[in-house]
């Protein structure tokens, strides 16, 4: 049984709020830190987190559509073809790395499609935000990429939680490029 819509949204967007806060940490420390607490973690286990936290996106985004019944707009389709890309790349490179291959080349790859996505959702989140005037794929089923189908905590839309977890992708990235 799954919960009313409100609640859902809720919960999925506190869900984005931990992953803005996770980001703002990786990324200060990144680049503000000389001692690197997460690094070594996010070397070892980086892959795992952006393929757990891809799954689990990709599965809110069709609890959405699937039974809440949103009809994704163009734009959200891009951002979804974007993160079951890293999703499944980050798999693949967990399964290379299981067999013994340690490449870092992935992480070139993951920040190459999450920097593309995470441009797109923030710029589906600003059209939202600023009342239309969107380039939209749409392709007139009833989407479009200027409607707010979710606001919750006065700034959370489904682009930005999309953008929530492009940027976290970054994050990660960044810290398993660096080793």
């Amino acid at each position: 049984m799954m919960p009313p819509l409100e609640a859902y949204s809720y919960w999925v967007a506190l869900g984005a709020v931990f992953l803005q806060v996770a980001t703002a940490y990786l990324l200060i420390e990144y680049f503000f830190l000389t001692e690197r607490y997460s690094s070594p973690y996010l070397r070892r286990f980086g892959l795992w987190l952006v393929a757990a936290t891809g799954a689990v996106s990709a599965i809110l985004s069709l609890v959405y559509s699937e039974v809440y019944g949103f009809i994704p707009c163009g734009l959200c389709w891009v951002e979804r073809g974007l993160l079951y890309s890293l999703t499944i790349l980050s798999v693949t490179a967990l399964w290379r790395y299981h067999k013994g291959a340690r490449d870092t080349a992935i992480a070139d790859y993951g920040l190459v499609l999450a920097v593309i996505g995470a441009l797109v959702s923030f710029y589906h989140h600003y059209g939202q935000m600023t009342g239309g005037g969107l380039i939209c794929p749409s392709s007139g089923l009833g989407a479009d990429c200027a409607r707010r189908l979710v606001f919750e905590f006065g700034y959370i839309t489904l682009p930005l939680m999309s953008f929530s977890a492009f940027v976290f992708f970054i994050a990660v990235f960044l810290h398993y490029r660096r080793g």
